[in-house]
């Protein structure tokens, strides 16, 4: 199997391929520090995976990849990265990321690395090639602990795939599995659901979404980010990946009524241009 490994250290390229190369007979490895070499690299030679870090000259990881699945769809692409949030998570799935595996320090990750290509030199089809499966998220999840969904364009849950000790939702996520909006949350919250997901199908980029549900009785604050999910067949669907910032809001709502409650004027002015941007109610009184 031939590997084409993309990073902007030339030494981590080298621990790359030695950790690989020392798979006897398995993989053969190449090395590129710049991306614009790297695609003169996959249009000359037969290239059967692409490891790719995140911070490389000139773009980030996702932006690679992206220009890659451009004229190379089914090429097996694995980010190798130390630098990943939540952003990056969303941005490298909506793109059709293989798998991503996360750096660890002194080295460390190596070893995942070469069991993650070692699965994809045995399996008969490149992850890109088919719909999307469920380690593909895993991973991901494991590195950034929200809570993934997979929506439909009707607004039923086509997959749910939740970390941590206690879900989000239900003390079992699969229940919302084959269920729409509609048919668990209240009608104006399940309008405005429907809605973001639609709107992202038609615009076909990410969106972010705020709201406050009543969940395992209490409430609390989501954020989430939408973006479109290709699965293949006929079927539409999105990825939802939701962020409880329940303990932000509550911060904000502190902030406000210390701001608003206090009788001293208060005014905040830009640090940069002196401009004044926010008053409290006690200088409106004025």
């Amino acid at each position: 199997m031939k590997v084409l490994c993309v990073g902007s250290d030339p030494e981590e390229n080298r621990r790359v391929a030695a950790a690989l190369e020392g798979e006897p007979g398995t993989f053969h490895v190449v090395t590129e520090t710049d991306p614009v070499e790297a695609f003169e690299c996959l249009t000359s030679r037969d290239i059967d995976c692409l490891v790719a870090g995140n911070d490389l000259p000139g773009m980030d990881g996702v932006a690679f990849l992206e220009s890659v699945r451009e004229t190379h769809g089914d090429l097996p692409f694995v980010l190798f990265t130390g630098s990943g949030s939540e952003e990056v998570a969303s941005r490298a799935i909506s793109a059709g990321v293989t798998d991503y595996v996360r750096k660890r320090p002194e080295g460390g990750g190596l070893d995942e690395l070469v069991d993650r290509i070692r699965a994809l030199s045995n399996d008969d089809e490149t992850a890109t090639g088919r719909a999307y499966d469920e380690a593909q998220f895993e991973q991901f999840i494991e590195a950034f602990p929200d809570v993934v969904f997979v929506i439909d364009e009707e607004g039923r849950y086509v997959d749910v795939i939740a970390s941590g000790k206690r879900p989000l939702l239900y003390d079992d996520p699969e229940e919302l599995l084959g269920n729409r909006f509609h048919e668990l949350f209240p009608a104006e919250t399940a309008d405005r659901f429907l809605d973001a997901v639609r709107n992202v199908l038609e615009a076909g980029e990410q969106r972010r979404i705020e709201y406050q549900l009543e969940v395992q009785s209490d409430t609390r604050w989501f954020e989430a980010r939408v973006g479109p999910l290709d699965v293949g067949g006929d079927t539409q669907t999105v990825f939802w990946i939701v962020q409880d910032v329940t303990a932000r809001k509550r911060r904000e709502q502190e902030y406000e009524q210390i701001f608003d409650g206090v009788n001293d004027i208060i005014a905040i002015h830009d640090p940069e241009t002196g401009e004044m941007v926010d008053v409290n109610r006690r200088m409106c009184e004025l």
